[in-house]
């Protein structure tokens, strides 16, 4: 049985993407085990679905060793956060059972010998961009790397709804940005801009799609603005995606960027920081525009200039649809089960009768 770890709180892309593969893993017919933290949202948007048994962690009160029970039973293991990482490590140490890590951005430098060890002993370590692959290298010398790009969410939308979003702000510029209110994404900056574009060019209108910790903050920000709306947490995203006009994204770090995909997956032009792996999906001047991190007067120029410029935001947005469009789930989860078969031979037996 292949065994998944994610054990974080809430859901944001990592969770996302073990939601696809995990999904596309069991239209395959792959047994597998999702291990989650208690009440985690990822276990109500997989519930019931076949081959999948559901184990939730609890409060991990019993630490690492408490975790060694709820993986039991498998064959091979995929940690898909840092917490989960540490678990499968220790499991391995007892059980000698193989383990994979995906590994989408690292905040703090990998210190100490257990942990380093964690990420040697891992059959792979995959890393969603090449950004992400460096900073593992440089880490932890010996590592054992392989680079995989997530996949497009395939969001649906429903026209109706689009249609009623436009007509909330009629006649405007819809400006977009879908992402945690974690301090982390950048929003304050698009607030700021906002404030300085909301008499200067009032056919403008902000949307900030997300919740987080730091939303209470960002709406204090924002008083006083009419040219800005925040829509807290929602579940329907592609409807958003599909009634904005440009995609910005402003962020302090990151990984890949997948909701960069998601957007270019809707024909949207994208202004993004040119930080972590955001450069290898967005190729400035043809799907959109690079900024420095946290420069304000770069957004706010980027902004005015495709906000100014129809043609060239369909050209961008036209050019993002065909990058986007080959990173597929089926391509993401083709490659994971290349990678579960050369990891474990048994499991590439598995797939073989599937």
């Amino acid at each position: 049985m292949l065994c998944h770890v994610n054990l974080a709180r809430g859901f944001r892309g990592g969770e996302r993407q073990t939601e696809l593969l995990v999904h596309a893993l069991s239209a395959h017919g792959i047994r597998q085990k999702l291990i989650i933290r208690a009440g985690a949202p990822l276990a109500r948007r997989l519930a019931g679905l076949p081959d999948l048994r559901l184990v939730e962690a609890g409060g991990l009160s019993g630490g690492l060793l408490a975790t060694q029970r709820l993986l039991r039973g498998a064959a091979l293991v995929h940690s898909h956060d840092g917490r989960g990482l540490h678990a499968c490590a220790l499991y391995h140490r007892l059980h000698s059972v193989p383990y994979i890590a995906t590994r989408r951005v690292l905040g703090r430098p990998i210190r100490g010998r257990w942990a380093r060890g964690a990420y040697r002993r891992a059959a792979t370590v995959v890393a969603i961009s090449a950004a992400v692959e460096k900073i593992l290298r440089d880490e932890v010398p010996g590592i054992r790397t392989r680079v995989l790009y997530d996949a497009l969410s395939a969001l649906p939308s429903d026209p109706c709804r689009v249609r009623q979003l436009k007509q909330a702000w009629p006649e405007k510029l819809l400006i977009g940005n879908v992402a945690a209110l974690d301090g982390k994404k950048g929003q304050v900056h698009l607030i700021n801009v906002a404030r300085r574009l909301q008499h200067s060019h009032p056919n403008l209108h902000f949307v900030l799609v997300g919740g987080g910790e730091d939303e209470e903050n960002c709406r204090r920000q924002a008083h006083g603005l009419n040219n800005l709306s925040m829509t807290g947490f929602v579940e329907n995203v592609g409807d958003y995606l599909a009634a904005f006009d440009l995609f910005v994204f402003p962020t302090y770090a990151e990984g890949l960027g997948s909701s960069l995909l998601d957007a270019m997956s809707f024909s949207l032009p994208l202004i993004a920081s040119r930080v972590g792996g955001i450069p290898e999906l967005l190729r400035h001047g043809d799907n959109g525009l690079l900024i420095g991190v946290a420069d304000e007067k770069a957004l706010h120029d980027a902004i005015v200039s495709l906000a100014a410029d129809p043609a060239r935001r369909a050209a961008m947005g036209a050019a993002g649809k065909r990058f986007a469009d080959g990173f597929t789930v089926d391509r993401m989860v083709g490659q994971y089960l290349d990678l579960y078969a050369s990891v474990d031979p048994g499991f590439g037996k598995l797939e073989a009768q599937t």
